[in-house]
């Protein structure tokens, strides 16, 4: 598959969890609860969206050649994937804070974004 593909799908996958997480934040923030309506799918979305962000980033890589080497920008975005995966766990125990996770959400993908841009270690 080519470096196009794998960026398409990457960034779908980037969509997916992005808007999972914030409906989450959303979820947890109206209703003070892990329960609310949507919320298995938006947990599955989120779920879907990550793995697909993982294939698709580690093609990416191979398509870069960079796989076998695999730079420090690289593993700094693994790590900010690894903090997205388990995002939601202290969004349902302070629920009320929700601006500052969603500030926090648009933080790291900016982050993620900038790393992937930029390259710059």
């Amino acid at each position: 598959m080519s470096y196009e593909f794998y960026k398409v799908l990457h960034f779908a996958g980037v969509a997916a969890v992005l808007m999972a997480m914030s409906s989450v934040i959303l979820g947890a923030m109206t209703t003070k609860s892990r329960v609310f309506p949507a919320a298995k799918f938006f947990k599955s979305v989120h779920g879907v969206g990550m793995l697909v962000v993982a294939v698709s980033g580690f093609g990416l890589l191979a398509k870069l050649g960079l796989a076998s080497q695999f730079p420090a920008w690289a593993m700094a975005k693994v790590g900010i994937w690894l903090v997205l995966g388990m995002y939601a766990l202290p969004v349902y125990r302070n629920p009320e804070q929700g601006k500052m996770w969603w500030t926090g959400l648009w933080a790291l993908a900016v982050v993620a974004a900038y790393l992937a841009r930029m390259k710059p270690f």
